[in-house]
């Protein structure tokens, strides 16, 4: 299924930037493309950056690094989305690099793996069988 999705949205992607290179003309197109790539990566390293320094300090107060971390993920996938060509892919990356939007998601995955913790915790342990080797 999520094979579909992937090939659905690199079809539409490269269908849009054929829209924008027709339309606008190539090197226009071309130019929006790179300068685009190259802003979001730029900001998108420097709250790299900032996250990792956040990382850093977490873990010497013993505090819970799972936020910090989540956030440095999301950020890479948002570099990564900005460099792929495309208006939904830069439109996607650029929500990423949006804090409230990260924080969304990051509370999201933060609520699903509790979830996920508290019903591990709630089903019964099954008792191991005796077993004796002589």
């Amino acid at each position: 299924m999520y094979w579909r999705l992937f090939i659905f949205f690199i079809t539409v992607s490269i269908l849009e930037l054929l829209d924008v290179f027709f339309v606008s003309g190539f090197f226009f197109g071309l130019l929006l493309s790179v300068a685009g790539a190259v802003a979001g990566t730029i900001l998108g390293i420097r709250q790299f950056a900032s996250h990792l320094r956040q990382l850093n300090s977490a873990m010497r107060v013993d505090e819970s690094p799972a936020i910090p971390f989540l956030n440095l993920v999301l950020i890479v996938q948002a570099i990564t989305l900005l460099l792929l060509p495309g208006i939904i892919s830069t439109v996607l990356g650029v929500l990423l690099l949006i804090p409230l939007i990260r924080y969304l998601v990051v509370s999201h995955i933060i609520l699903r793996f509790r979830e996920y913790h508290h019903a591990e915790q709630r089903k019964p342990k099954q008792k191991q069988p005796d077993i004796i080797d002589i």
